[in-house]
């Protein structure tokens, strides 16, 4: 498959010399992945562009591949144990987690038959520490959690990995089998662990930030007008921290029972 429009190889546009030399036309007219088109024709023919973040085989690498077949998960999700040796400093280094649907994804997307699967993704320490979450891959056939400021302290972790099943992804078994990896300057082994040791970790995880200072504003003292209830307050959140999941935590911080 080659681009065939209004810059293809075959066009009369190549045939001024000193537009060939800035181009290095040689070099383009031997690899038929390398092409120069307009900006309207590439908002056109694409939905989106990725790019590569930094690509430095020297200090990076890709590591802890692992699939995972969603096809009979009644949950349609995952979650991951894995360890840092040392700490990365994300506003220096990149921290990338990828998944990628297998199958025939670019073939049957042409002929419609390919959805873009979005991912939810959900990074915790293994202590119950929110890291960061978020939901990637609508527009793209690769979603990605980069992990874009801070530093990721050496130990353990808990990654939830959720793809979101519509019609799209019942179009071929192997769309649910999905290939999870880490893009990072360490390399990265990686567990499955069972969902109760994960849910574990993210009831622990939203109960820390219900009870957080980010979130002392979305309190709220929902018996406050009956005397000596003032400190027995709740927090509502849907999507917190973008993580997929919503919060309803009570607290009762008084010497009352609630019945």
């Amino acid at each position: 498959m080659e681009y065939n429009g209004e810059w293809d190889k075959k066009s009369s546009r190549f045939d001024d010399e000193d537009l060939r030399r800035k181009v290095d036309y040689t070099d383009l007219d031997k690899d038929s992945g390398l092409f120069y088109c307009s900006w309207a024709e590439w908002n056109q023919a694409f939905q989106s562009t990725n790019l590569i973040v930094e690509a430095n085989n020297q200090k990076y690498c890709h590591s802890g591949i692992t699939m995972v077949d969603f096809k009979d998960d009644p949950h349609g999700q995952a979650f991951f144990e894995f360890t840092l040796s040392k700490n990365i400093n994300c506003d220096k280094e990149v921290f990338a987690i990828n998944a990628n649907n297998c199958g025939p994804r670019l073939q049957n997307y042409k002929i419609d038959m390919f959805e873009y699967l979005p991912y939810n993704f959900m990074l915790m320490t293994a202590d119950g520490k929110f890291v960061t979450a978020g939901k990637s891959g609508s527009q793209q056939f690769m979603a990605t959690l980069l992990v874009k400021e801070g530093t990721l302290k050496a130990g353990k972790y808990i990654l939830r990995v959720d793809p979101q099943t519509h019609r799209g992804s019942q179009d071929n078994d192997n769309y649910k089998k999905v290939v999870i990896d880490f893009y990072c300057s360490q390399k990265i082994k990686i567990n499955r662990v069972e969902d109760q040791t994960g849910m574990n970790c993210v009831r622990k995880c939203l109960r820390t930030l219900a009870l957080s200072s980010e979130f002392q504003s979305s309190r709220e003292a929902y018996l406050a007008q009956n005397p000596g209830m003032e400190n027995v307050f709740r927090v509502n959140l849907l999507d917190a921290k973008k993580s997929a999941f919503g919060i309803l935590y009570n607290r009762n911080e008084t010497d009352k029972t609630l019945t």
